[in-house]
């Protein structure tokens, strides 16, 4: 039994499921129940919010087992008193790729209310900060907010497609560096590039009725249009990332991604899959594959269990072993308080 506390609106973005039987919280939801009485979700003030208080309105076959928080760089602050929980309590971070001050806005919250385990869902490659402000119980878990059954996933998939490059809407609205990169095509000429904006249920079937689905990182994040993407079996172009955002250690690029690296490789890669279907389908199939294999709902489910509860990390999402680095990103108290706004400052830049 999760209890799932998420910033997001369930009309904006679903929530995923991390359990048999969950229920969601936040200021985007409301008090919902079954016809027998169920709670289904329940509102919680746009302030804080007293999980204790929030626990306690659940019936005792609700209580949770699992506390689970998404903690968005742009509002962190929506759980307080996790010292009364008596269940394990796990902080999903996302966001600290964008905004103002991030990484010491979720920083200075993880400081004051502790959480059992800590995963980074988006930004692996920022793991090293987290590690030099003292959060021991790290993991990493690309695709754990991915919001939909097997079922779903499997009903948006296609066996017959469109040629064409699929676009969704960028995450969290307009994204200059999207916009600019679909300038960069329709300047090339690539041929039946569709966009489509829509809520994630219709995104997904527009991916999965395509052969191509165009992504767009922003700063380097490993985002969820990826694995909705792989999910439904479109070959996914997507960004080439460094290193330490562990793209390469999930994917070999032709296998089961294209990846570009400009503009210009990407209206290449772009003009040379559509013209080649066959290839495509293929590319797109071995990422369902791979999909099916780390991401299903179950294995999701079961993943999460294990860190919940033991702080096992499954080898293919194991973050590498912290080591000593050329340039130090700050250390602990003041000189992480002092370096932090200055890499914050170049990545907003």
């Amino acid at each position: 039994r999760v209890l799932l506390c998420s910033g997001n609106a369930a009309t904006v973005t679903a929530p995923p499921r991390l359990g048999e039987q969950q229920v969601n919280c936040g200021p985007g939801f409301a008090d919902t129940s079954t016809e027998g009485g169920r709670i289904l979700s329940l509102a919680t003030p746009t302030g804080r919010c007293d999980v204790a208080a929030l626990i306690a309105k659940l019936p005792a076959d609700q209580q949770p087992d699992v506390v689970a928080c998404e903690i968005a760089a742009e509002r962190p602050d929506l759980l307080h008193n996790l010292a009364a929980v008596r269940c394990p309590t796990v902080a999903l971070v996302t966001g600290t790729h964008a905004g103002r001050a991030p990484l010491t806005t979720v920083l200075r919250y993880l400081a004051a209310e502790r959480f059992d385990q800590v995963t980074l869902v988006d930004n692996r490659q920022h793991a090293a900060f987290f590690h030099a402000a003292g959060v021991r119980n790290l993991h990493w878990f690309p695709g754990l907010l991915f919001p939909h059954s097997d079922a779903v996933v499997r009903a948006a998939r296609r066996t017959l497609r469109e040629s064409r490059l699929a676009v969704g809407a960028a995450g969290g609205g307009e994204s200059p560096r999207q916009t600019r990169l679909l300038q960069a095509l329709a300047q090339r000429g690539v041929p039946h590039v569709r966009q489509k904006s829509a809520g994630p249920a219709a995104t997904l079937k527009h991916f999965g009725s395509s052969f191509v689905g165009f992504n767009a990182s922003e700063n380097g994040e490993l985002n969820l249009r990826s694995f909705e993407i792989l999910a439904v079996g479109a070959a996914l172009l997507t960004d080439r990332l460094a290193p330490e955002s562990g793209f390469e250690e999930l994917f070999l690029e032709r296998r089961e991604v294209a990846a570009y690296g400009s503009a210009t490789e990407l209206a290449n890669v772009a003009q040379e899959l559509l013209a080649r279907p066959d290839e495509a389908r293929a590319l797109g199939e071995a990422g369902a594959r791979w999909f099916d294999e780390f991401l299903s709902e179950r294995h999701r489910r079961e993943l999460f269990r294990l860190l919940a509860f033991e702080g096992i990390s499954t080898p293919e999402f194991a973050l590498p072993v912290a080591g000593k680095t050329r340039v130090l990103f700050g250390g602990a108290g003041a000189r992480l308080a002092e370096s932090n706004p200055v890499y914050e400052g170049v990545q907003s830049l």
